[in-house]
This record gives C-alpha cells, sequence and structure tokens, in this order.
C-alpha cells in the first residue's frame, strides 16, 4: 500500500471509525479511505457503481458486512490488506460486476467464494493471496487474463464452477 494523501482528504486518517453514507452514494475517488487503520463500518454502500484502485486498502479493521449490488468494477487493490472484510456467509455476489483489477482482494481472509456471473474480465493475480476458493462464473467464462487461475499463490486449492 502506498499512501497517496494528496488524492483524498480521508486517507491515512487513523482516527476514523465509522461512515454513514446516504443509500444514494454512487462514486468515491481513488485512494479515498486508503490508511484508514480503524475504519469499521462504512455503511449502506449498495449503490457504489465502481470501488477504485487503492479506495480502502490497509482499511484492516473494516468489518462492514456490505454488498455491492450496482457494482460494476472493483478496481486494482481497492480491498487490499482488508483482512477483517466480511460479506455474506464468505461470499461476494455482484450480479453486475464485469471487471475485477489486480489485488483487489488480497489479504482478504474472509471472504472465500466469488459469484460472479457478469464478469469477464479478471486481471492478472485478482485474486492473488486472498482466501477465495470458490469462483463461480458464467458459462461463457472470462477473458483477458491468461493464467488467472494460477495465480492465487502456491498451493491454493481453488474449485471453478461454470455455471450455466
Amino acid at each position: 500500500y502506498q499512501s497517496r494523501r494528496s488524492e483524498s482528504p480521508f486517507a491515512d486518517c487513523t482516527n476514523l471509525k465509522r461512515l454513514d453514507f446516504s443509500s444514494a452514494l454512487y462514486e468515491i475517488g481513488a485512494y479515498t479511505f486508503a490508511g484508514c487503520a480503524k475504519l469499521e463500518d462504512v455503511g449502506d454502500m449498495s449503490s457504489l457503481g465502481v470501488v477504485p484502485t487503492y479506495a480502502f486498502a490497509a482499511c484492516s479493521k473494516l468489518a462492514s458486512a456490505f454488498d455491492l449490488p450496482c457494482c460494476t468494477a472493483i478496481e486494482s487493490s481497492a480491498f487490499k490488506l482488508c483482512e477483517c472484510l466480511p460479506f455474506d456467509n464468505g461470499a461476494l455476489q455482484m450480479p453486475y460486476l464485469e471487471y475485477i483489477g489486480s489485488k483487489a482482494f488480497s489479504g482478504c481472509s474472509l471472504l472465500t467464494a466469488l459469484y460472479i456471473y457478469g464478469c469477464t474480465e479478471l486481471d492478472d493475480n485478482a485474486l492473488w493471496d486472498s482466501s477465495v476458493r470458490e469462483l463461480h462464473v458464467s458459462g461463457s467464462g472470462i477473458v483477458g487474463s491468461p493464467g488467472y487461475a494460477s495465480r492465487w499463490g502456491a498451493g491454493a486449492d481453488v474449485t471453478i464452477y461454470f455455471d450455466l
């Protein structure tokens, strides 16, 4: 994680613990909450369209059980080092997600399954050092990232389901 304090007034805010967004929130900027090590709850982010680069990187205490039903992209390192980040029963279900960037979930030890039927592109290392062990994609598959399944890390036991 690389601090980019100039890009966000909240980056590296060490005392920020809770946010309460409007359910109409659609956009946040890159690095918005990066390095907010005490941030635990972000409230309702169900209308967020994109989780930008490093948006929540190194928010190690982030434990909001939020979902992102409107999200179309999770950019590079968006949730990197968010080891407490839970999703519903360890699964992330995002019906409109099309893209996952490099190391988007790196270090997310509570995320164990991805249901990404609309996703057509995973960057190299998109799930590197994550705990994802089930990947559910549509029958049309994923393009643009040769070898993505081998990039979880040494010894990873991953099952990929091509659901029709």
